[in-house]
C-alpha cells in the first residue's frame, strides 16, 4: 500500500494516478525490476469528521464546521496546573507560565482563561507571569473566535481580569507613597468640611452640629497638609 506524494491518500498497487487529486505515480528501474516508490514527509492533519485536510491552528473544519479539539491540548492545560502545584520555586513557576504552549481550540483556551483568572484573584506571586500570557491567549483567541458569539465569555473574563489589574496598581501606588496618602487623607477633609457647612447653611440653624463637622473636615485636611510641608522641608535639607 502506498500513498500520494501531494494528498496523502492511500493507493492501490498499479495505480498510475493518484484517484483525489491526480498526481501521478513516478516509477524508476531498480536491479532490473521496475518498482513504485512514493515518498511522504511529514505529517498531514485531517478533520475527524469529514477527512478535509486541515492547515495549521484550524480551530474549525472549512468543509463541514467540525470543530477541532485533540486530547493533546486539553492535557497541557491540565500538565501545566499540576507541575505549578508541584513547584516550589517562584522562578521555575514563573518561567513555567511564560513558556506554556498557548493551545488552539475554544475549550481549551477557556480553560486556561479559567485558570489563569483564578490565580489572579487568588493574588499569586506570579502575577506579572499569568497577565503576560493572558493576554497572549487573549490576542489568539480574538483572532481565532472573535466573530463569534463564543468569544463574548472570554472576552469578560479578559475585561474583568485587566480591571483587577488597574485597581490593584493604583491600591500598590497609594500603599506606597507617602504623598499620595496624604493628598488623599486631604481631600476627604476637604470634602467633608465643605459638605457639613452647605449642611449647616442650609438648616439655618447658626449652632448646627453640621458646623461641626465642617471643622472636624477641616482638622482632617490640614493635619495632612502639615505632614507634607514636613516631608517637604526634610527633602529640602537634604538637598543642602
Amino acid at each position: 500500500m502506498a500513498y500520494c506524494i501531494n494528498c496523502g491518500r492511500k493507493m492501490e498497487d498499479g495505480t498510475k494516478f493518484c484517484p483525489e487529486c491526480g498526481t501521478p505515480v513516478y516509477k524508476k528501474e531498480n536491479e532490473g525490476k521496475t518498482k513504485r516508490e512514493t515518498f511522504y514527509e511529514g505529517n498531514l492533519y485531517k478533520c475527524p469528521n469529514c477527512g478535509e485536510v486541515l492547515n495549521s491552528f484550524t480551530p474549525i473544519c472549512p468543509s463541514c464546521g467540525y470543530e477541532i479539539r485533540g486530547s493533546k491540548g486539553t492535557s497541557v492545560v491540565k500538565e501545566l496546573s499540576d507541575r505549578i502545584n508541584k513547584t516550589k520555586s517562584f522562578e521555575e513557576k514563573r518561567d513555567l507560565i511564560s513558556n506554556f504552549y498557548i493551545p488552539n481550540t475554544k475549550e481549551d483556551i477557556i480553560e486556561f482563561f479559567i485558570l489563569a483568572t483564578s490565580n489572579i484573584e487568588a493574588d499569586d506571586p506570579c502575577l506579572e507571569a499569568w497577565y503576560s500570557k493572558l493576554d497572549q491567549t487573549y490576542q489568539k483567541a480574538r483572532l481565532l473566535f472573535g466573530s463569534t458569539g463564543d468569544f463574548g465569555y472570554m472576552d469578560q473574563l479578559y475585561k474583568n481580569a485587566i480591571k483587577k489589574k488597574r485597581t490593584r496598581f493604583i491600591s500598590s501606588k497609594v500603599q506606597k507613597s507617602t504623598p499620595l496618602k496624604l493628598g488623599i487623607c486631604s481631600a476627604i477633609g476637604l470634602i467633608i468640611s465643605l459638605v457639613g457647612n452647605f449642611l449647616g447653611s442650609a438648616s439655618g440653624n447658626p449652632d448646627s452640629p453640621f458646623y461641626t463637622l465642617a471643622i472636624f473636615g477641616m482638622m482632617i485636611f490640614f493635619i495632612p497638609l502639615f505632614g507634607f510641608i514636613g516631608m517637604l522641608g526634610k527633602y529640602v535639607n537634604k538637598d543642602k
